[in-house]
Order: structure tokens, then sequence, then C-alpha cells
């Protein structure tokens, strides 16, 4: 199993779900996203014929872990239906919330995520939260991935997000992931919402590019071929 953390205040619950779509596919692999209990974003998108608190439902052939308010609470739901947690081969978590930093396994990772946009109340949270995760992770030693979404008419220094986040005691992949947050793209996300669907064909190319990047950065540099092949193929309906 690969833990795959992303950290930070800003909604990413939908970029998940697009990223993991191409890491399920690139290796044929058992996916399980763990939604935030915060915002549970995924009942109002992921459709599910459940009205339970605490429910998995699956969607685009991925497991949805919804309204979990610690790991074991999934553990123990999936024994209780015959099915265990460590069959995954990977697992996402959204972690907007210290509760969510303390509660689900976020020691050790295989890859960590930082999210933020421009916006200086996701920097200040997400600053929190990542403090956070150091308390819980002392012994993490590997780096982590800065992701920044960001609007073409976005105006904001960003040498503000990196010298606040450069004061935490991380280290820091040298190399930024930048999403963007144009109408075009937003108008995509939200049709898709409607239809129920992961659609990437209409994304702009540098969302596409960005979903590519960070998939990479999961399986790592020897898989991109396969990557890119996977993305025509979701593209293609195939």
């Amino acid at each position: 199993m690969k833990i795959i953390n992303f950290i930070g205040n800003y909604d990413k619950f939908e970029l998940m779900l697009y990223v993991a779509k191409v890491v399920k596919l690139t290796q044929n692999a058992s996916v399980l996203i763990i939604d935030s209990y915060e915002t549970q974003k995924s009942r109002c998108i992921v459709p599910a014929i459940l009205n339970d608190d605490q429910y998995i439902t699956t969607f685009e052939e991925m497991d949805i872990a919804v309204g979990f308010k610690d790991q074991k609470d999934i553990v123990e739901y999936l024994q209780d239906h015959n099915d265990d947690f460590n069959n995954y081969d990977y697992v996402f978590i959204d972690m907007n919330s210290k509760e969510a930093c303390v509660n689900f396994n976020s020691e050790n990772p295989n890859v960590s995520f930082a999210v933020t946009s421009y916006d200086k109340f996701d920097i200040l949270k997400t600053v929190g939260l990542l403090g956070e995760y150091i308390e819980k992770n002392k012994s993490f030693v590997g780096k982590m991935h800065k992701i920044y979404f960001y609007s073409l008419l976005e105006t904001s220094d960003e040498k503000y997000i990196d010298y606040s986040f450069n004061n935490l005691e991380l280290e820091w992949h040298n190399k930024k992931i930048y999403i963007p947050l144009d109408e075009g793209d937003r108008s995509v996300l939200i049709q898709n919402q409607y239809a129920e669907k992961i659609r990437i064909r209409e994304l702009s190319k540098t969302f596409r590019n960005s979903i590519v990047d960070i998939a990479t950065y999961i399986l790592g540099d020897a898989t991109k071929s396969f990557i890119l092949k996977t993305m025509k193929n979701i593209e293609r309906g195939v």
C-alpha cells in the first residue's frame, strides 16, 4: 500500500479524484480516497444510494470513504463488510484539518503534497496544518511537493507563499506544480459534477499537464510514458 497525502485548506477533492483515476488506470490498481470529514464534498458530486453518516461507495472504479473521523473507523467498516484496508494499492487522504493530520495514517507517506491558493487565508491555514503534520511526523524526512492553484489575474507575490512554507522544518521538492483557476476549467469541473463523470479532455492543457506531473511524482519518472497513454485513453473515453 502507498499513502498519498494532500495537505491544505484549499478545496482539492476533485484534483485528488482526477489524479487517483489516472493512477488507477495506469497501474490497474485498487484505490481508496478518504474525503475530508469536515467538508464531505464527495456527498455532492459522487453518486451513492447510501444516506448513512459513514460509508464507502464506488465511483469510477475507485472507493470513496465519506464521513469517517479517523482511520480506525474505516478499518472497522471494511472488516464489517468482509474487506481489508490493507488490500488497497493506493490510499489518497484529504487533510484539511488538524484532526485529519492526527487521526489518519499520515505517518511515513510515500508522497505528500502541500496545496494552497494565493489567498492569504488559505496560505496561513495551510501553514498551520503543515505545522501539525510535522508534529505528527517528527521522523518524516521525504521531500514534500508544492501545489499552487492560481488565477490568470493573480497579482499576489508568490514569494510570500514560499517564505511562509520555507520557514517550516520540511524538505521541499524544487519543482512546483501550478494549476490554473480560469473560468474554462471551473466550468468543466462543474459540468463533470452534474454529469457524475471524470472527464479530462475539455480541461486546459495546463491543468492536464499538472495532473500528469502529480501522477508522475506518485508513480515515478519511469512511468511517465504510461501515464501519458492513460491520459489519452481517458480523453478518448477508452
